[in-house]
């Protein structure tokens, strides 16, 4: 059982008007957030970048088809809360888990976060790009200006999850490759990163952030994997030709965004309480008042409890009456 992949093909089966909601190509940004156009310019810089390199096991080779995904393919745009993405910091993933389980029915996803809410090395990260990349899919070569059409096609040699994240003040994305059937263990543990060809060595900080801006990716797909209903599919707001019947895709059409976020409601949400309350991570057996951490497991259930869900178990305040009495 898959609740994502389930919340996505009922959507297709039940709501005529679904797929152009989810799959919008012009976005109403809220202003939190920052602007997917920062993608745009990061898939313009990757196709120059790749296919005027002549080598097509250079490093390029990464930048051009995670682009090639982005474009391609029909590609959902998630809008983080602060408050969720907050709390999937704050949560684990129980090693058991492998990027096998984690079946999200798209070839790529794209993350746009809210404004300096996570750091890079140097300014901050606008946007996320986790991307399933198979082996022996073949990228286009689109019409660059100044290049032969005539160029040779990129074929991927295995199957990985990629990671790339764009940064507030320069052009350099940060990457992060897995092979897709891996546990995500060694990850964890610092193991050594699959080596790319072409790629500059990583710094130890450049190193450290490009896996926890994989992990973090990671939890996000954990979060729409466990909990769907947290997602929040966008409507269209206004359209050029209204006369038209609407088609799957409306390139024209401007959508309210597709949110990923907590209800604004919710007792639990941390980021609804005073900014004087202070709270420390201690031992989960502590008495204190302190911020229980949350994490991802696999639920057992099904006949004889043979199969298995991944569930989320969110962050907590406890101790709090001890807290107030004090």
């Amino acid at each position: 059982m898959n609740a994502f992949t389930d919340f996505y093909e009922r959507g297709l089966k039940t709501d005529p008007t679904f797929v152009r909601r989810f799959y919008p190509r012009k976005i109403a940004c809220p202003t939190s957030h920052y602007s997917p156009k920062s993608v745009a310019g990061f898939l313009i810089g990757a196709y120059l970048a790749a296919h005027i390199v002549p080598d097509p096991t250079d490093m390029h080779f990464l930048d051009t088809s995670i682009a090639a995904l982005l474009e391609e393919k029909f590609v959902p745009t998630f809008f983080v809360d602060h408050a969720l993405l907050d709390e999937a910091r704050r949560s684990s993933a129980d090693a058991s888990i492998t990027l096998a389980d984690l079946h999200w029915p798209f070839d790529a996803l794209l993350f746009i976060f809210p404004k300096e809410a996570v750091p890079s090395i140097s300014g901050h990260v606008p946007f996320m790009a986790m991307c399933n990349r198979h082996q022996g899919a073949i990228y286009k070569n689109f019409r660059i200006k100044g290049l032969s059409p005539e160029r040779p096609q990129l074929r991927e040699n295995q199957s990985f999850t990629s990671m790339a994240a764009g940064n507030t003040n320069s052009d350099e994305v940060l990457h992060f490759n897995w092979p897709s059937e891996d546990s995500i263990t060694p990850i964890l543990q610092g193991d050594e990163v699959l080596p790319l060809p072409g790629s500059k060595p990583l710094s130890q900080d450049e190193d450290a952030l490009s896996r926890q801006l994989f992990l973090l990716g990671l939890k996000l797909i954990l979060v729409a994997t466990a909990r769907p209903d947290l997602i929040s599919v966008g409507t269209v707001l206004a359209r050029k030709n209204k006369a038209q019947p609407l088609p799957p895709i409306d390139p024209d059409a401007l959508y309210a965004p597709t949110w990923l976020r907590l209800p604004s409601a919710s007792p639990e949400s941390h980021s609804a309480r005073p900014a004087e309350s202070k709270i420390t991570e201690f031992d989960r057996h502590s008495p204190r008042f302190h911020l229980r951490r949350g994490h991802f497991k696999k639920q057992p259930h099904g006949p004889g409890h043979s199969l298995r869900k991944i569930i989320w178990i969110r962050p907590t305040t406890v101790g709090e009456q001890l807290a107030k009495a004090a």
